[in-house]
């Protein structure tokens, strides 16, 4: 158990989908359980709200049924027919029975004192005696004792007006207590509804930093994938020029060294000078690679740092023009600077170089005697292009299509030249480094254009502020 439990805290996006699927779980747990007693809650307030609303109806009954007592024995007295006193003796039977059902919702917890139930019904009572000694005052049982009769009648008419006053009091403590309950049950289904909405929102948000956090990790396994993936491409580019661009260049050297020193006394002067030149040639290429490589290591273990300053362009290619003019004078090929005067960008100087030297010697092993290489720049809305045009052989498209590949293949120049393609790389490398990149355009039997593209300052901002938005960025 703890070796899991240890598993998870290691991992970030696992721990946050664990923790949010606890807490979901603990939200809805917990707004089933407050729904429950929310409803229970509902339930018996409901209940209460029936009971008062009988309890309302049962009065305004025994209010009409009190009048409608009084008028029929007020008829009777008048017409002396029967059929009041039936009347009369339904409606005290009705009167009768609505005290009883009173009594009875009035036990059923709804908050109105006792006393005024009893009350009323002991009113009730009252008035239904008078009711029946006024019959019994009419039909002649007091001897037509007048004085008696109105009493009766003066005292019913006094209890009617006091039982009129008890059940109005009763009538407004009800609603009062409606009012109450009524209240309460907004509350609770508003209340309801919130944790509800709460529980949902909760629920959102767990699954919303889960995805989150399962997106990045995912996207974090993406790039090391990637990185991994390069890494093995980088290994296996360093062992194939290792394997064969260095072994090469040492067994020409080691044949030279052999012939030179077991055949030294057969061979002429001249013979002897082409060998000596072979071997300043092999030394100066071996030289070059060892260079290369060491730079291109440099870069993939992040060692080379960029530090971009104004500078002059056409003054920094000049300087690269005239480290190869000995060779444009070889092969008689002219270079012009197009670059402006006034241009200055903000470059780092060594990177700069290094790309310009090696597109211009690509561009002098490449082109045919005679031929023309130049130094240019344009500009769009977001970019500077430096650009080194030539009208040499160009590229097949079979070859255009693998550079900046492992799966580059190396062409040897007019004259022979040969080269690795690793120049190629750290140049597209060092300018990357810049948010910059490495175009290329080729046409065979026409030539080439190499484009440094670095991006203006406003374009450089947006590149910046889109990359601190990736996930894993050091800048966010």
């Amino acid at each position: 158990m703890k070796q899991i439990v240890r598993t998870i805290l290691s991992n970030k996006p696992l721990a946050v989908v664990v923790i949010g699927f606890f807490m979901t779980i603990a939200t809805f747990i917990g707004n089933i359980l407050l729904t429950i007693n929310i409803t229970r809650n509902l339930r018996g307030n409901v209940g209460k709200v029936e009971t008062i609303h009988s309890q309302l109806t049962l009065l305004a009954q025994i209010e009409n049924d009190i009048s409608f007592a009084e008028s029929t024995l007020k008829n009777y007295f008048i017409s002396k027919q029967v059929i009041y006193l039936r009347s009369h003796d339904r409606s005290v039977i009705r009167l009768q029975n609505a005290v009883n059902e009173l009594a009875e919702n009035g036990s059923k917890g709804v908050m109105v004192p006792s006393v005024l139930l009893e009350k009323i019904s002991r009113l009730i009572n009252e008035r239904t005696d008078l009711f029946y000694q006024t019959r019994l005052l009419l039909k002649g049982k007091f001897d037509g004792k007048s004085n008696v009769s109105n009493e009766l009648i003066a005292q019913g008419a006094d209890k009617t007006l006091e039982i009129r006053e008890v059940l109005h009091k009763y009538d407004g403590e009800l609603k009062v207590s409606l009012e109450i309950n009524r209240k309460y049950i907004n509350r609770s289904i508003s209340f309801g509804s919130y944790t509800n909405y709460l529980a949902i929102c909760i629920a959102l948000v767990v699954a919303f930093f889960s995805t989150v956090s399962i997106t990045q990790d995912f996207l974090r396994q993406k790039e090391i994938e990637r990185i991994l993936r390069q890494l093995n491409d980088d290994k296996t580019k360093l062992f194939s020029i290792l394997g064969h661009d260095l072994r090469s260049p040492l067994s020409g050297l080691s044949a030279i060294i052999y012939i030179l020193k077991n055949h030294r006394a057969s061979l002429a002067e001249i013979e002897i000078k082409d060998f000596i030149d072979q071997l300043e040639q092999t030394s100066n290429n071996y030289g070059k690679l060892l260079e290369d490589v060491l730079t291109w290591s440099r870069l993939q273990l992040n060692k080379i740092e960029i530090n971009p300053l104004p500078f002059e362009i056409k003054l920094l290619g000049q300087e690269v023009i005239d480290l190869y003019q000995e060779q444009l004078n070889s092969k008689n090929i002219a270079i012009h600077n197009m670059v402006s005067s006034d241009l200055v960008l903000n470059v780092d100087k060594a990177m700069i170089q290094t790309v310009l030297r090696n597109l211009i010697s690509n561009a002098i092993k490449f082109t045919n005697s005679g031929g023309e290489i130049w130094l240019m720049y344009r500009e769009d809305k977001e970019y500077h292009f430096v650009e080194v045009r030539d009208n040499g052989v160009g590229m097949p498209t079979g070859i255009l299509k693998t550079l900046f590949t492992n799966s580059t293949i190396s062409m040897a120049g007019t004259e022979n030249e040969v080269g690795t393609g690793l120049g190629l790389s750290i140049c597209k490398e060092f300018i990357s480094k810049q948010d910059g990149d490495l175009q290329v355009k080729s046409e065979e039997n026409k030539g080439s254009v190499f484009s440094i593209v670095l991006p203006k300052e406003e374009t450089l901002k947006k590149i910046k502020k889109m990359r601190s938005l990736l996930p894993g960025s050091s800048d966010s």
